[in-house]
């Protein structure tokens, strides 16, 4: 219940108190409770496609990144991605990652650790005897996630989130980065 109370003054005196009676009462607005969020409301798929770049040159990335999302604790999720190899390049890799992202001004910042690998071919010259040779390499182990990026909502569930991730591989070499295209439903 409400109740309102009309209190009257002459020179700093209370001179009369009671029930306001108005003519066009003020109506008192609540707060309608907020809808919980569902579980599903807060999973999150996001495929993604990209350019990649290691040490020995660059390709296209795929890949897509799955997960749980709390506006308040920030996003949690799993990361693959992959940079292709081309017909004119033996450039690939491949990482799995385990993400945490947050909301920092208007930027997501990301983190996250995992398993990352790349592989490519190495060529030698040697002018003294006039001939190349090439050689397959290849790196694998643990490595770190660091990633920023900037999230647009277009609807009430599907996003496009333009990013730079970068994997940094602990073994030699098995690292890689990617300027990144995500899209998809959040």
């Amino acid at each position: 219940p409400n109740h309102q109370l009309q209190v009257t003054f002459k020179d700093s005196k209370v001179i009369s108190w009671g029930k306001l009676i108005q003519e066009n009462p003020i109506p008192i607005l609540l707060e309608s409770p907020k809808k919980k969020k569902k579980l599903t409301d807060r999973l999150f798929i996001l495929p993604r496609i990209g350019l990649g770049s290691h040490k020995e040159g660059s390709n296209q990335i795929i890949g897509g990144s799955f997960g749980y999302s709390n506006t308040s604790l920030g996003s949690f999720g799993v990361d693959l991605m992959g940079l292709l190899e081309s017909d004119d390049n033996y450039l690939g890799g491949f990482g799995v990652m385990i993400t945490y992202e947050r909301p920092y001004n208007q930027f997501l910042i990301q983190g996250g650790i995992g398993w990352t690998m790349a592989w490519w071919e190495e060529e030698y010259y040697s002018d003294w005897e006039d001939y190349s040779n090439s050689e397959s390499t290849q790196a694998s182990g643990l490595g770190l996630r660091l990633g920023i990026a900037y999230e647009k909502k277009i609807g009430s569930h599907f996003v496009i989130k333009p990013a730079y991730e970068r994997n940094m591989g602990f073994n030699g070499g098995s690292g890689f980065s990617g300027i990144n295209l995500n899209f998809g439903w959040k």
